[in-house]
């Protein structure tokens, strides 16, 4: 069916617990966006930071090692698809 518009789980569980409204689609639909947004800003800033070579030196103190450590993990689980693609 190319074009036609289909339901996905999301949405298909706003119109179970919603009376089987539109208004409960939108609203989830508007949310899923909304987190899409803050998703793709952190991971703007997570590709900022991982071009500033002041953030990735050798460090000196064990504060600055548990630091680089602490936005190494960071930075692995924002790079991660959330949704991965199946093969």
């Amino acid at each position: 069916m190319r074009g036609a518009a289909r339901l996905n789980e999301h949405q298909l569980h706003a119109m179970k617990h919603h009376g089987g409204s539109t208004d409960g689609i939108c609203s989830v639909v508007n949310e899923l966006l909304a987190l899409r947004l803050k998703v793709e800003q952190v991971r703007f800033l997570v590709e900022e930071q991982a071009e500033d070579e002041g953030l990735w030196i050798v460090a000196a103190t064990a504060p600055e090692a548990y630091l680089q450590d602490s936005l190494r993990k960071l930075h692995h689980y924002v790079e991660k698809p959330i949704f991965p693609r199946k093969a």
